[in-house]
């Protein structure tokens, strides 16, 4: 078996390099393309390249290609690592390679073949049928909520990766995405407010007072006990409640987009600087 490794400086002539050796190939034999800029061409050719089970380039199963590009353009590492802009293993141009923290690395990466979804930060539960968004911070896992479609998870991944990955995201191609998108914001426009499972309401903190026939609200916030007046209609007693939750500073008051971007920079402020 041959495992050829064939260096080219760009598309074109890497392709038909690729068409040329193929044709003689034998069926275990493997062809890999690199692309590298025109100034390493020199000192890359006197190397022993190999690829590795990942697909990165590897100079005699040591050191990454891509890193020892970047020594050679005359930037350190410190704390920080070599990330491809396109995405794309074999493609080492220097104008493909910049430094990035472990986080903005992650951002860049591609969705995971072996998940419940073709999206990046979209799980599917079983339990409810739903589509669940994730967004990863800082070794934390934020939940966006639960959709309804997998398009809508997958918008709502871009909306938290566009302001918090900025350039390093890598964001999900999903068809109508225009159209999807005031749905989603509607969405996480909603007032954030626990569910209960007892009682007259489903919103958190607001009940009906059965001998007066009157709604009322009850919130707790910092071991402290909040009441609002009474009201005859419940769409004007939720709205109360939300308002004191607001004044007073829960979570629950706020809406689900304020929720989540609050989370996440609490973990971004306890996070590891580079």
């Amino acid at each position: 078996m041959k495992n050829i490794v064939e260096i080219s400086i760009n598309y074109q002539e890497a392709y038909k390099k690729f068409h040329e050796w193929n044709l003689n190939l034998r069926e275990d034999d493997q062809f890999h393309l690199i692309l590298i800029s025109e100034e390493d061409r020199n000192w890359a050719n006197n190397l022993k390249i190999v690829i590795d089970k990942t697909g990165y380039a590897r100079i005699g199963n040591n050191k990454f290609l891509h890193t020892e590009v970047l020594h050679y353009m005359g930037l350190k590492l410190d704390g920080f690592q070599a990330d491809h802009k396109n995405g794309i293993k074999w493609d080492n141009r220097r104008e493909n390679l910049r430094l990035a923290t472990p986080q903005q690395n992650c951002f860049n990466r591609k969705a995971r073949s072996d998940r419940s979804s073709k999206y990046k930060g979209v799980l599917f539960i079983k339990k409810t049928g739903l589509w669940h968004g994730t967004f990863g911070w800082e070794g934390n896992c934020i939940s966006l909520g639960d959709f309804q479609t997998e398009d809508q998870a997958a918008v709502a991944y871009n909306i938290f990766a566009k302001e918090f990955a900025g350039e390093f995201a890598c964001l999900n191609k999903i068809e109508n995405e225009e159209k999807i998108l005031p749905k989603v914001i509607e969405y996480l426009s909603l007032p954030y407010m626990k569910k209960r499972f007892k009682g007259a309401s489903k919103i958190y903190g607001v009940y009906f007072h059965k001998r007066i026939q009157k709604w009322w609200g009850k919130v707790g916030f910092n071991n402290k006990l909040y009441y609002t007046k009474y009201f005859y209609n419940k769409s004007d007693c939720e709205k109360a409640v939300q308002d004191k939750l607001k004044e007073i500073g829960s979570d629950h008051g706020m809406t689900q987009l304020e929720r989540l971007k609050k989370k996440i920079y609490e973990c971004k402020k306890y996070a590891k600087t580079y």
